[in-house]
Parts: C-alpha cells; sequence; structure tokens
C-alpha cells in the first residue's frame, strides 16, 4: 500500500512537472512569436530588412521586406550574391564587392555599405548595409554573414537638395559680394 501510494504520488509529480514545463513551453513560444511580430512591424516601419549569405553557396536569404526594398527576391525571398552584385550601381560595384570578399577573411568581420540599386522603375535607390561573419559549424572560419539593410533615398534626396541649396547660397554670397564692390568703386 505504502510503496504503490509512494510510485503514484511520483507519477503524479512527473505529470505536473511535465504539464508545467508544456506551458512553460506554450508561454515562451507566445512570447517569442510576440517579439518577431514586434520586431516586423519596427522594421517594416524603419523600411529596415535581414539578409544572411551562406557564404558556402553564396546565396541570399532575404527577410519579406528586404526583397522588396530592392527588388531582388525570387519567389521564394531568396536571391544569390551574383544577382544582388548584377543589380547594385557600376560605381558601387568594385567597392560592394570587396567589401563581401574582405568579410570572407574572418569571424566577427564587419560589413558596412552605402549603395545604389536602380529599382524597378528605373528610379535610383541608395541603401546602407551592415552586418558580421559569423560561424555556424564550430571550424572557427565564416560560414555565413548576418546583416540589415536600411532604405536611406529619402536621405540622400534630402542630403543633394540641401548640398543644392547651398552651392546656389554660396552663388548668390558672390553674386552679392561683387554688387558691393562694384557699388563702392561707382561715383555717387
Amino acid at each position: 500500500g505504502v510503496v504503490q501510494l509512494h510510485r503514484l504520488m511520483a507519477r503524479l509529480g512527473e505529470h505536473l512537472q511535465k504539464q508545467h514545463g508544456q506551458r512553460q513551453h506554450v508561454e515562451l513560444e507566445r512570447r517569442s512569436r510576440r517579439a518577431e511580430d514586434r520586431l516586423a512591424l519596427a522594421a517594416n516601419a524603419a523600411r529596415i530588412g535581414f539578409w544572411e549569405i551562406e557564404l558556402r553557396t553564396d546565396k541570399i536569404k532575404l527577410s519579406n521586406h528586404t526583397g522588396s526594398l530592392g527588388g531582388l527576391e525570387d519567389e521564394q525571398g531568396d536571391s544569390s550574391v551574383a544577382a544582388f552584385l548584377a543589380a547594385v550601381a557600376d560605381d558601387d560595384r568594385a567597392r560592394v564587392q570587396e567589401a563581401l570578399q574582405n568579410a570572407r577573411q574572418g569571424v566577427d568581420t564587419p560589413v558596412h555599405l552605402e549603395y545604389r540599386i536602380a529599382g524597378r522603375g528605373g528610379q535610383v535607390n541608395w541603401f546602407n548595409s551592415v552586418g558580421k561573419t559569423v560561424s555556424d559549424d564550430g571550424s572557427g572560419h565564416p560560414t555565413h554573414i548576418l546583416g540589415a539593410t536600411m532604405d536611406i533615398t529619402e536621405r540622400k534626396q534630402e542630403q543633394a537638395r540641401l548640398i543644392e541649396a547651398l552651392a546656389l547660397l554660396q552663388q548668390r554670397k558672390t553674386q552679392l559680394e561683387h554688387l558691393s564692390h562694384t557699388i563702392e568703386r561707382s561715383p555717387v
């Protein structure tokens, strides 16, 4: 009787621990999904996308929003380094290619790029990408580059407008100085 009661209590305890563990697992999954949803909302609002390059195959996995930023995704949201480089503006391509090649040299190698891609309508879009290399196979050699990309087209357009306005102001200043000098030299 006492031994059976002890066994029954032990099994009941195991069952309760298992149920508690399952509830904790379900709660962790719920929290994880909610965090992913928040991250996706923030990334979408900020026009940021995430990507991962598998260095062995040169395949690029893109988050849902990343491909739409630069028009690079295929049906699965994947692309390749070759397709990406082909889309990068000619003037930026060698620099981007060199940075990606340098990133292959070691784990935790930072990647920071600003580059242009012509969009589907021919409009040139500017991007800022940051990332770093990681090793997933325990070898200590880089296996992937993980990164994030932000569309900075509006910032670059505003920068161009400010540079243009500054040049116009400089031109007006020169004209006013010339006019002032002319007035000073003219007999009144």
